[in-house]
């Protein structure tokens, strides 16, 4: 991204999705190589045992791990999922804040590594290792 008002606008247009919306996404901050966000979970979002179901959590953190690469990105470059691994080490419950954070590991000039985390009430809850596409201008 070439300037702070491109990166701001990108995060806007990430933030700003139907389904972000929907699941109460919130940025807490943002820098080059990390993002951390929040949402809480509620009732509508948990599974047939009363956890958050996982897809849920998948997506959202994603997207904040996107949030992350965003600022390290060229002119006119931005960054689509290539792979996603996850671990679920403790059920996230009703009414629990969750806290997402993600951080750049590694990035070369056609892919990007983030480790991400769920942590809430101070306990880590889910990992996970998203894989980042670098696409450019007339490649996509």
């Amino acid at each position: 991204m070439e300037t702070t008002s491109e990166v701001a606008q990108a995060t806007r247009e990430v933030l700003g999705l139907p389904l972000h919306r929907m699941l109460g996404l919130e940025l807490v901050g943002q820098e080059p190589g990390a993002a951390v966000a929040r949402f809480q979970a509620h009732e509508d979002l948990l599974g047939p045992r009363g956890a958050l179901q996982s897809g849920v959590i998948h997506a959202l953190m994603e997207s904040v791990c996107l949030l992350a690469v965003l600022p390290l990105l060229a002119p006119g470059e931005y960054a689509v999922t290539q792979d996603f691994h996850a671990s679920v080490m403790r059920p996230i419950r009703n009414g629990l804040t969750v806290e997402l954070r993600a951080k750049v590991q590694r990035q070369g000039k056609n892919v990007a590594f983030v480790d991400g985390e769920a942590w809430g009430e101070d306990q880590l809850c889910y990992s996970a290792r998203v894989t980042k596409s670098i696409v450019r201008p007339g490649t996509a």
